[in-house]
């Protein structure tokens, strides 16, 4: 089973300050965290680049660890998942945590959605 609630609480402790981002990435060896900590990585380092040729290259890494998610999350379960789907949804996640931790104003609404994402990727990951 994976927990939904442990991406989450992951994504906003890493958040809360930035000196991860430029230290050498944590060794959680292969499979599912290793990808889901490479995704809210590049998808935090997205959020404060500005130089082009970094931009391409994060959004490039950020993608290959999304679809690392999908695979990794295939081979722990016993049924098939729609392609991308899953990957896609965790990204998300990360996206929300940034947005939350970034843009206070709307701290509710991008909460609101992060609620509903996690129930239906709940729902995705029970099928």
């Amino acid at each position: 089973m994976i927990d939904i609630a442990a991406i989450v609480q992951f994504h906003d402790s890493k958040l809360a300050g930035r000196e991860w981002l430029h230290a050498e990435p944590e060794p959680l060896g292969p499979g599912l965290w290793c990808w889901i900590y490479a995704n809210h990585r590049y998808n935090s380092l997205l959020w404060h680049e500005d130089q082009r040729q970094r931009i391409a290259c994060y959004r490039r890494r950020r993608l290959h660890a999304r679809a690392a998610i999908d695979d990794a999350l295939q081979a722990l379960l016993a049924q098939p998942l729609p392609p991308g789907k899953a990957g896609a949804m965790i990204d998300r996640l990360s996206l929300l945590s940034l947005r939350i931790v970034h843009l206070p104003a709307q701290a509710p609404r991008w909460r609101r959605q992060r609620a509903r994402l996690l129930a239906h990727l709940a729902r995705l990951l029970a099928s």
